[in-house]
């Protein structure tokens, strides 16, 4: 089994990111690649409906150009707990 690399042998040496800028560039690269929202925009480009009541959840699996599995959820934490806190960064 393949041990996952440190995010120090990750980047070249001499372009270490400080933390700060690690999050802000991860957090652009997370709105670029972010899923459709609309159920059936997300079931028309090969996602998965394998939603439960109380969470939608989709589900797909890319083999292209290496395997990726992307889930996509949208959770009513109404209707899990009535007092659900959440930490904001």
């Amino acid at each position: 089994r393949k041990e996952p690399k440190s995010l120090e042998r990750a980047v070249p040496v001499g372009k270490q990111e400080d933390v700060a800028t690690f999050v802000e560039n991860l957090s652009k690269k997370l709105d670029r690649d972010r899923p459709a929202s609309d159920p059936a925009e997300l079931l028309s480009t090969g996602w998965i409906d394998i939603s439960k009541p109380g969470a939608a959840c989709f589900l797909k699996m890319v083999k292209i150009p290496r395997m990726i599995t992307q889930v996509c959820m949208k959770i009513f934490t109404a209707d899990q707990a009535q007092y659900f806190p959440w930490v904001v960064v």
